[in-house]
């Protein structure tokens, strides 16, 4: 899903109004959402034009790898489970799985 879909679809917008204390770190996709609630959503720093000089680009580049290093933590934390899933399956044909027989994940095998 979009993350603009996702914003009006779950009324992310509207839950920042109703609790102003609230703060999030998010990714480029959520630039507007930044913009609605700049005390409230620290979205990454917009691109530099190509004629910037390069102390500008330095500095633009290192408040990007800080805002990421910030919301790594949170994305790896949300990646947990998902990783896990092929672990949840049998690779091989349920009946050659005797050990999980009757158990209540082997019907997901």
């Amino acid at each position: 899903m979009h993350e603009q879909t996702a914003v009006r679809t779950y009324g992310v917008a509207e839950q920042f109004r109703l609790h102003p204390e609230v703060k999030a770190e998010v990714d480029e996709g959520y630039r507007g959402l930044a913009n609605a609630f700049p005390d409230q959503v620290n979205a990454p720093p917009k691109k530099l034009k190509d004629d910037a000089p390069p102390g500008e680009h330095y500095a633009w580049r290192e408040m990007r790898r800080r805002q990421s290093s910030a919301r790594i933590c949170v994305a790896h934390t949300n990646a947990g489970p998902r990783q896990w899933c092929p672990f949840q399956r049998c690779t091989t044909r349920r009946e050659a799985c005797a050990e999980t027989r009757g158990h209540p994940s082997a019907a997901r095998c």
